[in-house]
Order: structure tokens, then C-alpha cells, then sequence
């Protein structure tokens, strides 16, 4: 069940992540915000890697 809302980007890098405790988590509203949270630190690291691997990529190219 996909609990977490978020833009097309946001969801592509949030992937399969499943920010709840293996379904245990009880859907209450702290434990939602709790899964918003870990949703959003996932999708933060995802994009620190992909914007590591872009300039990589671009820098390897000489366009940067």
C-alpha cells in the first residue's frame, strides 16, 4: 500500500521503498507522519546519488 503522495520525480526515486515497519506500522496519525518522514529521507538520498552520478556523467563527458 503506497501511504506517501508525491510527483512523479519524488515517486520514481521513492521506488519500492516501503516506509512502514513491514506493515506493522498502525496508521494513526503520528505513525503517519512518521512514514511521510521516512519516505522523504529516502527520496532525499536517491537524489543525492543520482545528482552524484550526473555530474559524473557530465563531468566524464566535458560538459562540465
Amino acid at each position: 500500500m503506497n501511504l506517501v503522495t508525491v510527483c512523479m520525480g519524488c515517486n520514481r526515486l521513492k521506488g519500492a521503498f516501503d516506509p512502514t515497519n513491514n506493515g506493522t506500522d498502525i496508521l494513526s496519525d503520528e505513525s503517519r507522519e512518521c512514514l511521510i518522514h521516512r519516505a522523504g529521507v529516502q527520496i532525499e538520498a536517491e537524489r543525492k546519488k543520482w545528482n552524484i552520478d550526473a555530474e559524473a556523467m557530465l563531468t566524464e563527458a566535458g560538459r562540465l
